[in-house]
């Protein structure tokens, strides 16, 4: 991906509500967002959340006016972000966030892009091995289908959904551990 530079122009009009800056705003850092919280978060459901949360809170402050310079716009976006995580674990180890740097997001070379396939192919497996409905739910979630089409598709209630999703998620987890218990480090 190519490197972006911000300025103030493009914060006036990302306020001003302009689809094309929106959409690029979006594209830029969604990426961005969810590699850093997946590297800190387990749960697919809280990367999900802190992702749109972050980018909720972000857009409010933008278009409250509260970023006077354009040109540190990343720096704002992972504040925020660092910010929703240290709320979301209210730890003083939080603290170590600081030293991990804004994940780069290039073009995957060959063998990333291997193992990403790798890793695409295995999660399918693991969908495709459970029982109904849990893996169904699960692609569903990651499809970001609206939870209440899922209870429409399902014929579940919302609370009873959430049952689901705990079960189908910890057998999912049980199944296809996160990269910390499979690299041997």
């Amino acid at each position: 991906m190519d490197r972006f530079t911000f300025d103030d122009d493009y914060v006036r009009r990302l306020r001003e509500h302009d689809a094309p800056v929106e959409e690029h705003f979006y594209a830029h850092f969604n990426p961005r967002i969810f590699n850093y919280l997946r590297r800190r978060v387990r749960s697919m459901a809280d990367v999900e959340e802190k992702r749109q949360e972050t980018f909720e809170r972000v857009l409010k402050a933008i278009y409250a006016g509260k970023l006077r310079d354009g040109r540190t716009l990343p720096g704002f976006v992972f504040g925020f972000c660092r910010n929703i995580l240290h709320e979301l674990w209210r730890d003083p180890v939080a603290e170590d966030l600081d030293d991990h740097p804004e994940p780069v997001v290039d073009e995957p070379g060959q063998e990333e892009a291997m193992i990403t396939e790798e890793r695409k192919c295995a999660v399918q497996r693991v969908l495709e091995e459970m029982k109904p409905p849990g893996g169904d739910i699960l692609r569903a979630m990651l499809q970001e289908i609206p939870k209440d089409e899922i209870c429409a598709r399902f014929g579940v209630s919302r609370s009873y959904l959430r049952v689901l999703l705990h079960r189908a998620r910890k057998h999912f987890r049980d199944k296809f551990p996160p990269d910390d218990e499979t690299d041997g480090d």
